[in-house]
């Protein structure tokens, strides 16, 4: 079964892998599809979780994603600006 964080929907152990990521600054009319297409230029995207504001459902502008692999992680870690990405460990967010 899989753990996932209280909360934001992190599969915990896939955070320790070093295979999630924490995106924030995305446009808030982009879905999830376009997310997820965007995130796969850089290698098999597992899942993808936006965050919505409870009280109006809308986007929130931040979201995770979570990779196959941690060279899939760290390649769009690389590839996307500091301030669009955030790796996000067993810590929480490096």
């Amino acid at each position: 079964a899989e753990a996932k964080a209280e909360g934001a929907g992190v599969d915990r152990a896939a955070a320790r892998e070093g295979r999630v990521l924490l995106i924030h600054k995305y446009p808030w009319e982009a879905g999830k599809e376009e997310i997820e297409q965007r995130m796969a230029v850089y290698g098999e995207v597992d899942n993808v979780r936006l965050v919505e504001a409870q009280d109006t459902g809308r986007p929130r502008c931040f979201g995770f994603v979570t990779y196959t692999t941690r060279e899939a992680a760290e390649a769009a870690f690389a590839g996307l600006a500091a301030d669009e990405v955030t790796i996000v460990d067993r810590r929480g967010v490096l």
